[in-house]
């Protein structure tokens, strides 16, 4: 009988762990990864290989590592930011969402999809384009925490006028 096949998508590379987020994913691809074919497919902070991706590779998970086009450098994150702020104040989308389907990360995870036949897609928090959950695998969303309380206490505290303008808009939007 063959293994299941899980992708595993995460916003952020869990080494070295600095946060519980991290830890999470961590621990989850480690234990998914002893009764199924993992593939972590996750952003990393900047250009290079990290340090410790053999470590990471001594899950036993099948890397895909990608540089989200804003951390290419300071002008991808310098016209990133501008479309961020197009898309924030045009349709109330989420840095979250916006950051984690900038090209690069979209066509990573479309090429996932078409080309390995996955049974399962687990997503780290839910905030993918809608576009990954038609994927005929079964979905496993794994939202560990209060992401619309957070995001309604850093609206709450806002200094930026038009997210304080917006705030109603953006906190329905959100939700």
């Amino acid at each position: 009988m063959s293994r299941k096949r899980v992708l595993f998508l995460s916003g952020l590379y869990p080494l070295p762990v600095a946060s519980g987020t991290q830890a999470r994913v961590l621990h989850l691809v480690q234990r998914l990864a002893r009764r199924f074919d993992v593939t972590l497919l996750c952003l990393l902070p900047g250009p290079g290989v990290p340090p410790d991706v053999a470590q990471l590779e001594a899950t036993g998970a099948k890397l895909v590592l990608v540089v989200p086009d804003n951390k290419l450098g300071p002008l991808h994150r310098a016209i990133f930011k501008a479309l961020y702020w197009l898309r924030r104040l045009t349709t109330g989308e989420c840095a979250d969402r916006f950051y984690t389907m900038v090209p690069r990360v979209r066509r990573a995870i479309r090429r996932e999809l078409a080309t390995q036949g996955y049974d399962i897609v687990f997503y780290s928090y839910w905030f993918w384009s809608p576009w990954v959950y038609r994927s005929a695998a079964l979905k496993v969303i794994d939202a560990n925490d209060v992401q619309w309380e957070r995001h309604a206490k850093a609206l709450e505290r806002t200094r930026h006028p038009i997210e304080r303008l917006l705030r109603p808009w953006l906190l329905r939007r959100y939700r």
